[in-house]
């Protein structure tokens, strides 16, 4: 009976020994991750595809080997994991010492700026044919503010545009254009017309 009770407590030791190791582990982690905190976060938290970090208004609470609480303003340095490249919800790292926090951002499907008019294509759908023109005439400059100006005749027209989770955009003006951006250009469909004749696309390349 003895050796059975020894046998036994041989074998608990060791697993309260690894529990107690993990306990203190996981007490470590979490005393480690509360040395960095918000204090504000950054300004900005949506992007479109080719926008630049921007760190305005980001400071964290982070508290020092020392353990004396310092106010840091974050800089681009601190910043990882940022990518406008495509869009979607994403997430990038603020680094200070060995601590991290995380910062949600969105990332909208269309590059701000300006965009010639390419190529009008009118399809035909009784026929089945399509029919090609010029819109170099016609330059579209989208803004930060959610304005885009359409330029047709050299005649400004300043109305607004929406892009959405899906990645598709639409342009709110006499005509109503819908569809998206890919690969430095544009392109538009006209949402308003008459789909049981004529189906008409726009395509446009981005300039800057």
């Amino acid at each position: 009976m003895e050796n059975l009770k020894n046998k036994k407590l041989a074998l608990i030791l060791p697993m309260i020994a690894i529990l107690a190791f993990f306990a203190m582990t996981l007490s470590g982690c979490n005393e480690a991750s509360s040395r960095l905190s918000w204090k504000t976060q950054f300004e900005k938290s949506t992007y479109y595809i080719g926008d630049t970090l921007d760190v305005s208004g980001g400071v964290v609470n982070y508290t020092n080997d020392e353990g004396d609480l310092v106010e840091v303003a974050v800089m681009p340095t601190d910043v990882t994991y940022f990518d406008t490249s495509s869009f979607g919800e994403k997430m990038m790292t603020i680094s200070i010492g060995e601590e991290t926090l995380n910062f949600s951002y969105t990332v909208k499907n269309l590059k701000l700026g300006s965009y010639q008019g390419s190529q009008r294509v009118v399809y035909n759908v009784a026929t089945g044919r399509s029919s090609s023109y010029s819109i170099s005439s016609m330059s579209l400059e989208f803004n930060s503010d959610g304005t885009c100006v359409i330029y047709e005749q050299g005649q400004p027209d300043s109305v607004a545009f929406d892009v959405y989770e899906n990645g598709t955009m639409s342009i709110l003006s006499s005509q109503s254009y819908h569809g998206f951006y890919s690969n430095n250009g544009l392109t538009l469909f006209i949402s308003n017309e008459d789909v049981q004749e004529t189906q008409t696309t726009l395509y446009f390349n981005f300039v800057g």
